[in-house]
């Protein structure tokens, strides 16, 4: 890939940018180590840590496309890595497990996930390396926040009453 990967100097541009270059590299080896993409082991992964997680709380988690949620768990059900059993208290509901395999595999995957996450972070030291993390705590935080949701509804209206002109700086 050209060194220059980033056109613009938006931040929300160049995080999915860097995303998608990472998962891109990756993807080849867990095709073909682990035998799924990399989005289905995160989801396989939340299912793991969270036993019993509902589809709408992993479409919250992964902020995925509801769809491609219903397709990842779709192919780990028949890959037999999960399983999907009523919830006790609402016969509506079905809860999600990872199964014996599914663990199995993603322990696998955890060596792969760290291996191409120490790639990708070589270029920083150690400092800038915590930094780094410390910095996407703070935004993950920030974004995650009910004062975000309420200052974006407000700017999201202000956009659309001043016909998305700019406002002044303050």
């Amino acid at each position: 890939m050209n060194a220059k990967i980033f056109f613009s100097d938006f931040i929300t541009y160049r995080l999915n940018v860097l995303a998608e270059a990472a998962i891109e590299t990756g993807e080849v080896a867990f095709s073909e180590l682990i035998g799924g993409s990399i989005r289905e082991v995160r989801v396989l992964r939340i299912i793991d840590d969270y036993p019993g997680i509902g589809f709408a709380d992993i479409v919250r988690a992964t902020r995925l496309d509801r769809s491609l949620v219903s397709r990842l768990i779709q192919s780990l059900l028949k890959q037999g890595l999960i399983e999907r059993r009523g919830a006790p208290d609402d016969a509506r509901r079905y809860e999600l497990h990872a199964t014996e395999l599914g663990q199995s595999k993603r322990a696998s995957a955890q060596a792969i996930t760290i291996a191409y996450e120490q790639l990708i972070l070589s270029p920083l030291s150690p400092e800038q390396e915590r930094a780094f993390r410390d910095a996407l705590d703070i935004l993950a935080e920030w974004v995650g926040s009910n004062v975000y949701e309420e200052r974006a509804a407000e700017l999201h209206a202000e956009l659309v009453h001043n016909g998305a002109a700019p406002r002044d700086p303050e």
